[in-house]
């Protein structure tokens, strides 16, 4: 298991603001998860060392290991801006509306929030980059933990 606050984060944009974390939640609709807020002011646009390793199941793949290579920032202008990814996946067909990057990976495949249930917490997903998306066809979100806590529990130091 690793936590966030166990590791260091390298390439920092300046901390994080609790009003830039209210205003980004506030333009996407969404609350973070505690754990991730809590975060947020060390570790956004930040790469983890320790390398932050998980398993994936991927489609047409298997089962692969892959590193939290850098979270996303929370300030507008980093070129690591949560928005800024949002916008681009939803612009080029690649996320549906209600899934939230807030990872990459070194590949460039990201890890989201995944909010389309309003009933539940947001779970955690890895978005395979490698097709378009269709609303009704969730392959390309490959389930990693029904929440961000449990996302941190299968998070490993590499």
């Amino acid at each position: 298991m690793m936590t966030l606050e166990a590791a260091t984060f390298s390439q920092l944009d300046p901390q994080a603001t609790e009003d830039q974390i209210a205003a980004l939640e506030h333009d996407l609709g969404v609350r973070f998860p505690d754990e991730l807020r809590r975060a947020l002011p060390r570790c956004h646009s930040g790469s983890p060392s320790p390398q932050m390793v998980i398993s994936v199941d991927y489609p047409g793949v298997g089962k692969t290991e892959t590193t939290v290579a850098r979270f996303l920032s929370v300030a507008p202008d980093s070129s690591y801006f949560v928005g800024r990814k949002l916008q681009s996946l939803l612009h080029q067909g690649l996320a549906p509306s209600g899934v939230v990057p807030f990872a990459i990976e070194g590949g460039g495949e990201v890890f989201a929030l995944d909010y389309r249930n309003p009933d539940v917490p947001p779970a955690v997903v890895y978005l395979a980059l490698g097709a378009a998306v269709d609303e009704s066809d969730a392959d390309h979100l490959v389930p990693i933990a029904p929440t961000f806590a449990a996302f941190l529990d299968v998070l490993v130091p590499a």
